[in-house]
């Protein structure tokens, strides 16, 4: 469908979008491959990005376009805390969390479709899961006063949040495919062997699932301090974390 067609099944007011509103998006039937309406139960769910590795130049455009990378320093870490899912290497994927709160179909669209628009030459699938990114106490029961445990969330009694996060193949809810500047949700039994095959051809060999140090995937990878030299060998990272 189009992108016209799109907002229209998501009952979304295209102006909304204006920004991607050219002859390709407008016109083209297969710029949207699939959608569909959904919404998420996690306040900001869990999430596997898996992609083919793009030029080191192409990730640098991602970047300094203020995509694919976060800078931030408000874990008092002593340096920043730098996490993302463009690798200035041109590795592409994460597992993190997602920052929008209980997403929505028309929140998907905004983000990857945009990410199909700017960056055509991504190649990348999403498994979204339901686990939800809190791991402490969130509700409170009124009726005895006292909290409760929410055990949606991605941390269970006896088990580490580690341990929980081994469960998100069966907590996938949706996916999403880019390639070649088009964008498709997918459903649950779409997007795992999808996901699979990409893992399959792009994961590095020296990947260790359980070790965030030794993981690129893992949104703490940066925190370890011989990973993070690695970004400093880019001159212009250099210069945003500088900033």
């Amino acid at each position: 469908m189009n992108f016209l067609q799109a907002c229209s099944l998501l009952h979304e007011n295209p102006e909304r979008f204006r920004r991607f509103f050219d002859q390709n998006s407008l016109e083209n039937p297969d710029i949207i491959q699939k959608i569909f309406i959904w919404d998420s139960s996690a306040k900001r769910p869990y999430y596997r990005m898996r992609g083919k590795p793009v030029a080191p130049e192409q990730a640098k455009e991602i970047i300094l376009k203020g995509r694919g990378m976060s800078f931030n320093n408000f874990w008092n870490h002593e340096f920043s805390h730098v996490w993302g899912w463009c690798h200035p290497d041109g590795t592409i994927g994460i597992n993190a969390w997602m920052t929008e709160k209980f997403p929505e179909s028309v929140n998907l669209l905004e983000e990857f479709f945009g990410l199909a628009c700017d960056f055509p030459f991504l190649d990348l699938c999403v498994a979204v899961t339901e686990m939800q990114e809190l791991n402490y106490f969130d509700e409170y029961d009124l009726s005895s006063g006292q909290e409760r445990r929410n055990y949606n969330y991605w941390e269970e009694p006896g088990r580490t949040s580690q341990e929980c996060l081994h469960d998100w193949r069966k907590c996938t809810e949706i996916g999403i495919h880019l390639h070649d500047g088009m964008f498709s949700m997918l459903e649950k039994e779409e997007v795992l062997p999808l996901y699979d095959q990409y893992a399959a051809a792009y994961e590095p060999a020296f990947i260790q699932e359980d070790n965030p140090e030794h993981n690129p995937y893992d949104w703490e990878y940066y925190k370890y301090p011989e990973n993070y030299q690695k970004l400093l060998q880019y001159d212009f990272l250099c210069q945003i974390i500088e900033k």
